[in-house]
């Protein structure tokens, strides 16, 4: 009888990491205490205005955020793009400027394991016509096009020619951060080349998707070193939803496979709980109207002073597993 109130109890704690949100089964979690510092440095004596935006975490049913603090010596407001949704932390700085501007970001973060997940009633049809459209670096006609064709055109059905592209894509694609062109997700330079890092291999999966009329959206992040419980950060990371018409938005990550052939099938429909996501999509308007400054991806601090971009910013990423 003992015996059975032990089986019992772990079926429970068992079902209980294993339930479902939104359509988003989870398996595992973990919860992070990260921090974005940023320092702009250097800033030019003669300079009238500097503006700032840092880009802030994203909550959805793959992640949850909490006890955000921003540490600013200025005053800064939080924005949001219209069409994706990007939260960003803005500061205006006029006419006396600091030499330097270090301004930082800490949160925690609980972040799921988890497959697809449905559209919500916040995905406009302006949206999701959005991921059917090309980029200013994703074309969806011409050799993108062709190549799509000829891997899946004739194919049946969404699923499983975006199987077929995505093979594809670790069959003949390297990650490759040699020499320059790459890490502008700049999808020819990965058609012709066939290397890059994430931001290329995922702009030219997005690109022959979209060709075959298959909704895909970009979403930039961090990774957090599943083999640490606390450090830095080196770099972004970025990833892939796939829209199907049966599932919904379905995760995908071609960097991480082309890392790791064994898990090939697993990077196709599912993501761990390593990373934090930040925004979604490309050519993002920062401050929403058709006039406002618009960048290619958003994971780093953009700053412009007198109007003009400028480089001499420091970004400092760190975690701790809580």
């Amino acid at each position: 009888m003992r015996r059975f109130a032990q089986l019992a109890m772990l079926a429970v704690i068992g079902a209980a990491s294993l339930w479902s949100v939104g359509g988003a089964e989870r398996t595992t979690s973990k919860t992070y205490e990260f921090t974005y510092r940023v320092n702009v440095q250097h800033i030019p004596k003669a300079a009238k205005r500097l503006e700032l935006w840092i880009p802030a975490p994203q909550d959805d049913d793959r992640q949850s955020v909490s006890q955000v603090r921003v540490v600013s010596p200025y005053q800064y407001k939080q924005i949001t793009d219209p069409l994706y949704g990007n939260r960003a932390y803005y500061l205006d700085i006029t006419p006396s400027l600091p030499d330097s501007l270090p301004v930082s970001l800490t949160f925690h973060v609980r972040r799921n394991e988890s497959g697809a997940l449905r559209a919500t009633l916040a995905e406009t049809d302006a949206l999701r016509r959005r991921y059917l459209q090309p980029d200013s670096l994703v074309p969806i006609d011409g050799a993108i096009a062709n190549e799509a064709d000829t891997v899946a055109g004739h194919l049946q059905g969404n699923r499983i020619r975006a199987r077929a592209l995505y093979d594809h894509v670790l069959a003949t694609m390297k990650y490759d951060k040699s020499g320059t062109g790459w890490g502008r997700g700049d999808a020819i330079f990965a058609c012709n080349e066939r290397r890059g890092n994430c931001t290329d291999i995922h702009s030219l999966l997005i690109g022959m998707a979209r060709s075959l009329g298959i909704p895909s959206r970009f979403t930039m992040g961090f990774p957090v070193p599943d083999s640490l419980k606390s450090g830095g950060i080196s770099g972004y990371h970025c990833w892939v939803d796939l829209y199907f018409d049966d599932e919904g938005w379905v995760p995908v990550d071609a960097s991480e496979a082309i890392k790791h052939p064994e898990k090939a099938d697993y990077f196709f429909g599912r993501l761990g709980p390593d990373r934090v996501a930040f925004s979604t999509g490309r050519d993002i308007r920062l401050n929403g109207d058709a006039d406002s400054t618009s960048v290619n991806y958003f994971i780093n601090p953009y700053v412009l002073v007198d109007g003009q971009p400028y480089k001499d910013v420091v970004l400092k990423c760190e975690f701790r597993e809580l």
